[in-house]
């Protein structure tokens, strides 16, 4: 696999590198990546402006849609195949912070991994 990675504050710290495919975990999906957007938290981490620490390297892209290629999921909510989005703040469902929304499983455990 190869990903964008992040070494150290600044957009001159990117390096296209490879990387070990992720492993299935309980309850997780692997997704295959294939839209990813960089959101404000991404900036402020390429801009060493996070507030909180930061361990390096890092694979920006906190939002991302893809589908499913591989999953453990018990219920049964989502399968093989399905096309999936995935964003840092799972309950946020407009410009106002609400109740959060429930979510079952997540579909993010190596986002802007791409096929080598």
């Amino acid at each position: 696999m190869k990903a964008f990675q992040l070494h150290g504050s600044g957009f001159d710290n990117f390096r296209l590198e490879d990387c070990p495919a992720p492993t299935l975990r309980p309850g997780h999906a692997i997704v295959r990546v294939r839209a990813v957007s960089l959101n404000y938290r991404d900036l402020a981490i390429i801009k060493g402006d996070m507030t909180l620490p930061v361990q390096w390297p890092v694979i920006p892209g906190s939002d991302f849609s893809g589908e499913i290629v591989e999953i453990d999921d018990p219920d049964g909510h989502f399968q093989v195949g399905d096309r999936v989005s995935a964003h840092y703040v799972q309950g946020w469902r407009d410009g106002r912070r609400g109740r959060p929304i429930p979510v079952r499983i997540s579909a993010c455990p190596v986002p802007a991994c791409l096929p080598s």
